[in-house]
């Protein structure tokens, strides 16, 4: 990648000397220290070495940032591969489907047992309607029979 001063080396090497950094440069690094050494290297036409040497100088730390599209927040650690979010979001975005799932599931088991309480009331119903018409049979046979001739 060209550097915004023309081509990568051009006007670097006086000699065995390196050029001083501009302000341009100390800037561009300031700014861009989330993209990495590697990427201001190249942007700037300097070493990665002499990128990480700078931002020392600087008191500017060079570790990689990453914008998490969900929160607008940077962070240190790569986005997750399957949402694209920081961890931070990734992880409430999974709670957030776990905890939706979770009241699914409870809605399905408590339906459930509403449908075993009424099948055992229809089933308890039953027994107690077959057990009143056997009493009720046995009261018809035990009656004395009429005399008729």
């Amino acid at each position: 990648m060209a550097s915004p001063h023309g081509s990568s080396r051009e006007g670097r090497a006086r000699g065995d000397r390196l050029a001083r950094w501009s302000e341009f440069e100390e800037r561009y690094v300031r700014d861009h220290a989330g993209e990495g050494a590697k990427a201001i290297a190249e942007a700037l036409g300097r070493t990665v070495a002499s990128v990480q040497w700078k931002a020392s100088s600087m008191g500017v730390s060079l570790l990689k940032r990453w914008l998490c599209p969900r929160c607008g927040r940077y962070s240190y650690h790569p986005p997750a591969k399957w949402s694209g979010w920081c961890r931070r979001c990734s992880v409430e975005h999974s709670a957030d489907s776990a905890a939706m799932k979770n009241r699914e599931l409870r809605a399905e088991i408590a339906e459930e047992r509403r449908r075993i309480q009424e099948s055992e009331r229809r089933r308890q119903a039953i027994y107690a309607d077959t057990s009143r018409r056997k009493r009720e049979l046995c009261r018809l046979r035990e009656l004395p029979q009429s005399n008729h001739k």
